[in-house]
């Protein structure tokens, strides 16, 4: 039986009282006023229809990549703005792009003109707007920020990954793997030593699909150079930052008072309990 605040009894039905408390807690919080965030996802839907085309492997997915790269951020307490390549970035601190195959005059000039931290993915600047390989070879333009030159790639089998060092750690490179002439030093490199990923001033290149772990230390480590503060928050939890009040939700199917239960007892909240429980949603009002 389907029903709305109202059964058809015209007796509340479950919603009615989630649908009162809403209305209770919404009169406890400021202006719910959207701000910029500090941190920008290019998103493109040319790109994905063009690696639908041309995945050039069967694991290669560009909506994953993207929600993959969205996730590891939203982990770390941060707020995301998706933008579309061209627009203005001079508002963030850090810029993300997953991966972008044919960048555009207007795109490479928000990129010029942003002070922000610039993270590439892989497969960027690897075609031109007439689906082509670049004449000087990918990464195509982002070469004026990046000087490397990617002059074979290869798309990984499932089963195959590229064991790989960055600051004395080890990671996985997944499902891509570029080859690349520079001049650059490598800031992450495979065990026969070829680097994956590269950077020169504010921009990074990455050469292959980085693990969770691996991009969670390299967003980690973006950051710190951003001046960009984050908390990470496991699994389950995300917060949202809007109009001065903090959002904390727990997606799990646990209750979490170990990880927010001082948090609660804090008089700036302005509803949630101590237990925090599945489903729950905790208001502070201040930023943390």
């Amino acid at each position: 039986m389907h029903a709305g605040l109202l059964r058809p009894d015209n007796e509340p039905s479950p919603a009615f009282e989630e649908a009162r408390q809403v209305v209770s807690e919404c009169a406890n919080l400021p202006d719910l006023k959207t701000e910029n965030a500090d941190v920008a996802l290019v998103f493109s839907y040319d790109a994905l229809w063009l690696f639908e085309a041309h995945p050039q492997g069967a694991s290669w997915s560009y909506s994953d990549l993207c929600f993959r790269w969205y996730s590891q951020l939203r982990q770390l307490g941060l707020n995301i703005d998706i933008v579309a390549p061209g627009d203005d970035l001079t508002a963030y601190k850090l810029v993300v792009v997953p991966s972008l195959p044919h960048v555009d005059p207007k795109t490479m000039e928000a990129l010029k003109r942003t002070d922000a931290v610039v993270l590439f993915g892989p497969r960027t600047g690897s075609k031109t707007a007439n689906l082509q390989i670049p004449e000087n070879l990918a990464p195509g333009p982002i070469q004026e920020l990046v000087p490397v030159k990617i002059i074979q790639s290869e798309s990984l089998s499932p089963i195959v990954n590229e064991a790989v060092s960055f600051k004395g750690k080890e990671y996985e490179g997944l499902q891509w793997l570029d080859y690349v002439e520079t001049d650059l030093p490598a800031l992450a490199q495979r065990k026969t030593g070829e680097g994956v990923y590269f950077g020169e001033g504010r921009y990074r290149l990455l050469c292959t699909v980085p693990d969770k772990r691996f991009l969670g230390d390299i967003f980690a480590e973006l950051l710190f150079e951003a001046e960009i503060e984050f908390h990470p928050l496991g699994n389950d939890v995300r917060s949202r930052i809007k109009g001065g009040c903090t959002y904390h939700m727990n997606y799990g199917p646990e209750a979490l008072p170990e990880q927010f239960g001082t948090l609660l007892k804090e008089k700036d909240v302005a509803f949630g309990s101590e237990n925090f429980g599945p489903a729950e949603v905790v208001a502070q009002l201040k930023k943390v």
